[in-house]
């Protein structure tokens, strides 16, 4: 019997260089938590759940490359009691993909996009975590870090 694949939107995203992963990599040091590997890094560009066929959109991916200042690195609760740790990025340039993606008749699922990378996923709270990312955005603010980004990305989300 043949499965049936629904798509229920499109993600679109840009991952950084090999040299920029690794600088994630090293900037997280020591996490009290999993830390994203370096091949799955990356900055959500576009999640949009509208269900349209997007297929013409993978004419419109680049390979650009894009610099990203880290500016700080920020918990954030989702709605399962678990917890994100990301490094907020500074850059028009991934701004004007979002745009660019938002011009080609997708919707972003969230109110606002925030350039960011995961570097930390399905964390549970805690103090310990709290801490380390205290330090963390410290260290951050006191020597920032540009990255470099290319390569965009699409896939259709299924169910």
């Amino acid at each position: 019997m043949k499965q049936v694949v629904t798509v229920q939107g499109t993600y679109v995203w840009i991952n950084p260089t090999s040299v920029s992963a690794f600088d994630i990599r090293m900037l997280a040091g020591n996490a009290p938590f999993e830390v994203v590997s370096a091949n799955e890094l990356h900055c959500t560009l576009m999640y949009s759940t509208d269900v349209q066929n997007y297929r013409h959109l993978l004419d419109s991916l680049s390979n650009s490359i894009i610099r990203a200042n880290i500016v700080d690195c920020v918990e954030w609760l989702d709605n399962n009691e678990s917890s994100y740790i990301v490094l907020l990025l500074d850059s028009q340039p991934l701004l004007n993909l979002h745009s660019k993606w938002s011009n080609l008749g997708l919707t972003h699922s969230y109110p606002k996009f925030t350039p960011h990378i995961s570097i930390g996923a399905k964390i549970i709270p805690s103090k310990t975590v709290a801490s380390y990312v205290a330090q963390l955005s410290k260290r951050i603010k006191e020597f920032p870090i540009t990255i470099t980004l290319q390569n965009e990305g699409l896939d259709f989300l299924k169910s």
